[in-house]
């Protein structure tokens, strides 16, 4: 019965991730062999909206610095992209955090 309840709880949260996700095995990061419902970069830019929204609480930064911040993640899928460069997991949570923290500023 524990297993079921484990394999229900797994489907709802991949389930979600799916919403907004593509959860590419190659492009997740893994927890005791279980992949993550969020590939590398919808983790970073899920962390930055929250980091962003503590920040929110001290600081007030100008737009400019939202534009800053959000380049990189376009550069990075922009790269990926256009010339098939493949970017690391590690790159991906990179970008989305930053990009995230951008996403709440201009918001």
């Amino acid at each position: 019965m524990k297993e079921v309840g484990r394999k229900l709880y797994e489907s709802f949260f991949y389930l979600c991730g799916k919403l907004g996700c593509h959860q590419m095995p190659n492009r997740s990061f893994y927890i005791k062999g279980y992949q993550l419902p969020l590939c590398a970069r919808c983790t970073g830019v899920v962390l930055g909206y929250l980091v962003g929204l503590i920040l929110g609480i001290f600081v007030s930064p100008p737009m400019w610095f939202a534009a800053i911040l959000l380049l990189p993640m376009g550069i990075d899928w922009g790269l990926q992209t256009a010339l098939k460069k493949d970017s690391t997991n590690n790159r991906r949570l990179l970008v989305g955090l930053l990009g995230g923290i951008g996403i709440i500023i201009f918001l």
